[in-house]
């Protein structure tokens, strides 16, 4: 996934995350589930993810 944003403050809000610039990543780029990155984004930007019905 590439961020691309004109607001440093949105790469601010990954910026602890340790992704690569550009667009390869490095090759000891992190790697999560898909659900796992879902619920970081969404916590970054401000979302909280849908109740999973349990």
């Amino acid at each position: 996934m590439s961020v691309v944003a004109k607001d440093p403050e949105v790469l601010e809000r990954i910026d602890d995350w340790n992704w690569t610039r550009g667009l390869r990543p490095a090759k000891d780029a992190p790697v999560w589930k898909m659900s796992s990155f879902r619920d970081r984004f969404l916590t970054a930007y401000g979302s909280t993810p849908h109740p999973t019905g349990e």
